[in-house]
């Protein structure tokens, strides 16, 4: 795996597609359900919202900012440890569903120097999982930051633009490590992450891209890197 681009010094890496075989958050409240730790009623909603997106009925900004409203309420009343506990058995039971390739290659990044930075709708103690399981230092990362009060969940987020936070993030992450915007690297999968990087200003390369992203890669794009695939080939 080459990526076509120069001497970068620091990598974003949105987590589900590129990193991680499905959606974090989403198998994450189910793992949570069969432990009684997340709401079963609101967990209806939360698969309902997704049947919605899927469908094509219902925006990404309106079903972003929705899953992750949801997350919070079905955790509501659980211990912000437990749930912290759960989250690294989690990523160890589900550690087979990391692309290993995509493992390797941010293995590979970090003997090469490279700041590696991730970015992603699921909880930060997902997250943090992700490292301490997979054994990786990442530099930064940024995920849903759920509110709790005397070690329990109230049930609110702080993620009140779930829909643009990638953007955001991007924008600011050259300042944070002090380098310009021709020096990071967004990974991503999705038509979202593209848009995100395009906005930003920063330089995106498509790794395992879903097929909303590999349509609108059939047009030429300015600062825009060749696909990378890492996942075992599909039919």
């Amino acid at each position: 795996m080459v990526f076509n681009m120069a001497n970068p010094k620091v990598f974003a890496f949105d987590v589900d597609g590129p990193i991680y075989d499905g959606h974090l958050l989403v198998d994450f409240a189910a793992y949570l359900v069969a432990r009684k730790r997340f709401d079963p009623n609101v967990h209806k909603e939360f698969l309902h919202n997704l049947a919605e997106y899927r469908a094509g009925k219902r925006p990404y900004k309106q079903a972003a900012q929705a899953a992750v409203d949801l997350f919070g309420k079905g955790i509501q009343g659980q211990s912000t440890t437990q749930i912290f506990d759960d989250a690294q058995a989690f990523v160890r039971k589900n550690k087979k569903k990391f692309f290993p390739k995509s493992i390797e290659l941010l293995r590979r990044l970090k003997k090469q120097g490279k700041k590696i930075a991730l970015l992603s709708l699921s909880s930060n103690e997902l997250i943090t999982a992700m490292g301490k399981t997979l054994k990786i230092p990442f530099d930064y990362y940024q995920g849903s930051w759920f509110k709790s009060r005397g070690g329990h969940y109230t049930g609110e987020t702080n993620a009140s633009n779930a829909h643009q936070f990638k953007k955001d993030f991007l924008a600011r992450l050259g300042k944070r490590f002090k380098v310009p915007k021709n020096q990071v690297r967004m990974v991503g999968d999705s038509l979202s992450d593209l848009r995100s990087a395009t906005a930003a200003r920063i330089r995106f390369d498509p790794m395992n891209p879903d097929r909303e992203l590999t349509k609108a890669l059939n047009k030429p794009r300015k600062n825009v890197g060749k696909p990378i695939l890492t996942r075992p080939r599909r039919g």
